[in-house]
């Protein structure tokens, strides 16, 4: 828990997640959209498959704006976002 207060210090406008939080990718697309940063805590080796092109910046130019789909749906992608992910795993494999 000392980590998430540093991390919490460092980004001022930190949400904290983990993979049970209600309407989870809603929230993530907001955070996408507002520039937010995210801190995913305590996943597993399985993580939800619409975070796959957060994982992998599968960020696109449409018009005159960044877009990335999360669920499925395209979002406007604020370049401020930040992404964090922690486990409780010892040797993860993703």
């Amino acid at each position: 828990m000392q980590a998430n207060k540093w991390i919490k210090n460092m980004y001022n406008d930190l949400e904290i997640y983990n993979p049970q939080t209600k309407n989870f990718l809603k929230k993530m697309s907001d955070s996408v959209y507002n520039g937010k940063c995210v801190l995913l805590e305590d996943i597993d080796e399985d993580i939800d498959p619409g975070l796959q092109p957060i994982i992998g910046k599968e960020i696109k130019k449409v018009g005159g704006c960044w877009e990335i789909s999360i669920g499925g749906a395209g979002v406007t992608y604020n370049l401020d976002f930040k992404f964090i992910l922690t486990t409780k795993m010892g040797n993860p494999t993703y």
